[in-house]
């Protein structure tokens, strides 16, 4: 699983609140600074308090830029999930599908190959032929099946597994 983009949201969140804390911090300081003091000290003071403001408006800006960067990682984490889901979808689709075909065909096979095939001309070979393609599906289905049998959602398999057999997604 890739995670919740919802907690990397909050994250988010929670990164530009700090900013936004910071810059109020950096803000309160700044007029401090603008306090009319005449002595070294105070020339100092100002001097040190212009250079903490500087440094808590650029940590506000790196706030603001990871908050930035998770909410694009949870917009990504989220295109990534849905195309997982899509993945897993797909493949669930074509398994039942795999399996409806190989019990059609030897449903189809059973009922035809005693009442029909005489008079169609099917001689036991092509019976035979008939059952075997039916009983190919029904591994194929098998063998899929298997294949996703314990695969978590969201687990990035489903994507891995979904290509290997024909997903174009």
């Amino acid at each position: 699983m890739y995670g919740d983009p919802e907690a990397i949201r909050r994250l988010a969140r929670q990164a530009g609140g700090w900013a936004d804390e910071m810059r109020a911090d950096a803000s309160r300081s700044a007029q401090a600074a603008e306090t009319k003091w005449q002595s070294v000290r105070a020339g100092r003071y100002r001097t040190q308090l212009a250079e903490a403001v500087e440094h808590a408006r650029g940590a506000a800006r790196e706030l603001d830029e990871l908050s930035a960067a998770l909410d694009a990682h949870a917009d990504a984490v989220e295109r990534r999930l849905a195309q997982i889901a899509a993945a897993e979808r797909w493949l669930r689709r074509q398994i039942a599908d795999a399996w409806d075909v190989a019990r059609r065909g030897l449903e189809m096979v059973e009922g035809l190959a005693d009442d029909v095939g005489d008079f169609l001309g099917l001689g036991d070979d092509d019976s035979d032929k008939a059952r075997a393609e039916a009983n190919a599906a029904q591994a194929r289905a098998k063998q899929l099946s298997g294949q996703v049998d314990g695969v978590p959602n969201g687990d990035l398999r489903w994507l891995d597994m979904a290509r290997a057999h024909g997903w174009s997604g």
